[in-house]
């Protein structure tokens, strides 16, 4: 069989093309023949790429203003996909800017996989993000599937595991689709830096802050403990990719590009936000990191307030150095608590001659 020709489609929200060289470099090492679609409303790179097998256009693109980011994202792609109709190719690929194939031959195998399974189109489904639909994160289709996926691009609500949910093509048919299911060897987190079908790699919320369904609506309450909070502000580099593999797609080595151990770039803690990230309206300043007598004061607050011992953490401290910080400070919210509980309410006594004030 011939090298397969594929055409890829990614978009670029406001301010996130730096995930646009690391994109690139994952596409040269798994992708012998492609052509990039980029779409974004920032300026164009200045430097840019034009060969007979590896090449970019950039598409220009402005999000309509006042509607939400899944319309955004929707109308990005088929800005991008319109151009696939003037192209001869073999498999076409959607994919998200913090998204890329981390597997050599990847195509090849996706198309032979379609062909035996008698699919259209693969794609992550992302079981533990509680998603029932396939998702455009990384979605691999054939030639005769563009139109439907095309027309089924606009967010709608899609199947989830308890409730349906809001998303970028959440329409499209299960029925014509191969899932890839999350197949990482090494996990830091059940949402973040997720490995699809031993090919794709996605890092999640990549252009926003960390507002994952899947952790909001089961992991936080399930399992805390299996999302380390450090992995939000991981670099991404081929070692850390090969770690999340299994040590055994990039262990010979970079043709070109970074070294193993040499970041793209460094995301900030907290908001996921990469470096020069150029945010719409006012610029937010990050807010500097508290010290940990002020994280356990918010915490003694939290346990008065709520009644609970479930307090939030967001800032990375470990468990054990909140505990033994707090140390016999929790016995005491509780006994302050349960003193307030038994104490019986005192009558108000008015002082004669002064009438009662309402306040």
């Amino acid at each position: 069989m011939s090298v397969p020709r594929v055409m890829i489609a990614s978009v670029f929200a406001p301010g996130t093309l730096d995930w646009l060289p690391m994109q690139r470099w994952f596409l040269d090492q798994t992708t012998e023949v492609y052509r990039l679609f980029a779409a974004s409303p920032d300026e164009p790179p200045p430097v840019s790429f034009q060969g007979a097998q590896r090449s970019r256009e950039w598409v220009p693109w402005k999000p309509r203003p006042r509607v939400g980011s899944c319309c955004q994202h929707a109308s990005g792609l088929k800005a991008c996909l319109d151009r696939f109709c003037a192209q001869e190719y073999d498999l076409g690929l959607i994919l998200d800017s913090d998204a890329f194939p981390v597997r050599r031959r990847w195509a090849a195998e996706v198309l032979a996989l379609l062909a035996t399974k008698g699919k259209q189109f693969a794609a992550p489904v992302r079981v533990e993000n509680s998603d029932l639909f396939p998702h455009v994160s990384f979605l691999a289709f054939l030639p005769e599937a563009l139109p439907e996926i095309s027309s089924l691009l606009n967010p709608a609500h899609g199947p989830g595991l308890w409730k349906s949910w809001w998303d970028t093509g959440a329409r499209l048919p299960l029925a014509k689709c191969l899932p890839l299911l999350r197949s990482n060897v090494f996990s830091p987190s059940p949402v973040l830096h997720s490995i699809y079908g031993d090919i794709a790699y996605h890092r999640g919320a990549g252009s926003r802050g960390f507002n994952m369904r899947g952790w909001k609506h089961y992991w936080r309450d399930v399992a805390p403990r299996l999302h380390d909070p450090q992995c939000q502000a991981v670099a991404i580099t081929p070692a850390w990719i090969n770690r999340l593999l299994g040590e055994r797609r990039f262990a010979e080595g970079p043709v070109c590009g970074p070294g193993m151990n040499e970041p793209f770039f460094q995301p900030l803690s907290g908001d996921f936000a990469m470096p020069n990230m150029k945010r719409p309206g006012a610029p937010r300043p990050k807010p500097a990191k508290p010290s940990i007598d002020q994280v356990i004061q918010n915490v003694r607050l939290d346990l008065i307030r709520a009644h609970t011992r479930i307090f939030k953490n967001p800032w990375g401290y470990t468990s054990e150095e909140l505990l033994t910080k707090l140390g016999d400070q929790r016995a005491g919210v509780e006994s302050a608590l349960t003193a307030v509980a038994a104490t019986p309410a005192q009558p108000i006594t008015l002082a004669p001659g002064k009438p009662a004030t309402a306040k």
